[in-house]
């Protein structure tokens, strides 16, 4: 854990090979936050995706793609709420 962290995110799932059939390529994804080290954590989303390519290298390479999009949109909402100028 990191006390000062105000923004979290996992990513589990099946790269392959020898996944589990009808999961193979699945990653889950869930981001969360909080607003101080104290305030509670808040789960800001949960997705699933399905991967398109077709090594294990690659797929790493697509679900690290997936997470960094997946913080930017939250940034992006989470900028429209506050009114913040910044652009991720």
């Amino acid at each position: 854990r990191t006390a000062e962290a105000q923004l979290g995110v996992a990513v589990t799932g099946h790269l392959g090979p020898n996944s589990p059939r009808g999961l193979d390529g699945r990653i889950f994804l869930a981001l969360a936050t909080r607003s101080t080290p104290d305030a509670p954590i808040r789960l800001c989303g949960e997705e699933v995706y399905q991967l398109n390519a077709l090594t294990r290298v690659a797929r790493q390479q697509e679900a690290a793609g997936q997470v960094l999009e997946a913080v930017q949109r939250h940034l992006r909402c989470e900028r429209e709420e506050t009114g913040s100028s910044h652009d991720p």
